[in-house]
């Protein structure tokens, strides 16, 4: 079974968040079929504008006229769906909360499913064509592509149009971020966290080094904290 909460207030995304989903769990508010049983695995789409996810769930409990208690796991895609969902959800509309049935489902979001698979398994150029789309939600699936090559990589970590979350997530596999290419790229992209880019710098290379000490372009703590490695 799929069940599905869409969203168009930012308020509304904010809310779940903040109470539920960041804490593990949510409540599906439809009527549960009567053979739902309590810990059966289901799936959980959210959905807010163009952003869109489908997450494994497990029941933890019905309720008959209340809805269905899902808990989830914290995973990287849910955390850049939420931070996605918040500017893309921009109506004045309650949430929609569903279960999906292959009558509901219009044609169309067969895409999005297609868009995840392209992301795990596409070619180069498919990897690259999402991580152009206005889709946060996405972009994480494509880090678990295991045709990935470290050029690739060192692509994304110059991309100024992804998001900070994703940046950290290339940044924490340290099988990337100790290539000196990428912590530099990494380190040079504004849309880096402040802290994850200092914490590169172990990885860059003694010219760029001294480059971004002097470099008035380079974030004020970046620079000074180039310049006592600078100075040792």
């Amino acid at each position: 079974m799929q069940l599905r909460v869409r969203y168009f207030r930012e308020a509304d995304v904010e809310a779940d968040w903040s109470a539920q989903l960041s804490r593990g769990g949510l409540l599906v508010r439809v009527e549960p079929p009567a053979d739902l049983q309590q810990f059966a695995d289901v799936k959980l789409e959210l959905v807010a504008g163009a952003a869109m996810v489908v997450l494994d769930a497990q029941v933890l409990q019905a309720f008959p006229g209340a809805g269905v208690a899902v808990r989830l796991s914290a995973s990287p895609a849910l955390e850049s769906w939420a931070a996605a969902a918040r500017t893309s959800a921009n109506e004045d509309r309650d949430p929609e909360h569903s279960i999906v049935t292959a009558a509901t489902r219009p044609s169309s979001e067969s895409a999005g499913g297609d868009r995840v698979t392209q992301a795990l398994r596409g070619s180069r150029d498919e990897r690259m064509a999402i991580l152009r789309e206005n889709n946060p939600a996405l972009h994480a699936h494509v880090l678990r592509n295991p045709g990935l090559q470290l050029d690739e990589v060192s692509a994304f970590a110059k991309l100024r149009t992804v998001t900070p979350e994703f940046l950290k997530q290339i940044a924490d596999r340290r099988e990337w971020a100790q290539r000196p290419e990428i912590a530099i790229a990494l380190v040079r992209n504004p849309k880096t966290p402040v802290n994850v880019a200092i914490k590169l710098l172990d990885f860059v290379g003694a010219a760029e080094l001294r480059q971004l000490a002097k470099d008035q372009h380079t974030r004020a703590p970046i620079q000074q904290a180039a310049r006592k490695k600078v100075i040792g």
